[in-house]
């Protein structure tokens, strides 16, 4: 995962101009978490290693839900947008689906400014 294919996906993502509120919903339940976990991912890099120790678990379950509620979108997205949703073209892997989410959560707040 780099910055360009985080943000095409993000660019998809988001355009997907649609009234289906279940599709809302997952995606604004999938940055809700991705934020939780970014922000989590933030905070255990600047720790001491004590610290990252004690915030180990709390980071794990962060990182657990935010794969639960990725895949949980990418089901139901490509019941709506099949070509959107193919697996090779989005993340995959834990690590890859939780680089994503610090991807989209800066490519959002600077959308944001």
């Amino acid at each position: 995962m780099n910055w360009d294919k985080a943000v095409r996906i993000a660019q998809e993502i988001m355009a997907c101009k649609t009234s289906d509120t279940d599709f809302i919903d997952l995606r604004d339940d999938f940055i809700t978490v991705a934020v939780r976990y970014s922000g989590l991912r933030v905070k255990w890099y600047i720790a001491d290693s004590e610290k990252r120790r004690e915030m180990d678990q709390e980071r794990s379950a962060a990182h657990d839900a935010l794969v639960s509620t990725y895949n949980a979108f990418v089901r139901y997205m490509g019941k709506i947008n099949p070509d959107m949703a193919q697996r090779e073209n989005l993340p995959q892997d834990r690590k890859s689906i939780g680089d994503f989410a610090c991807y989209l959560c800066a490519w959002i707040g600077i959308l944001a400014r």
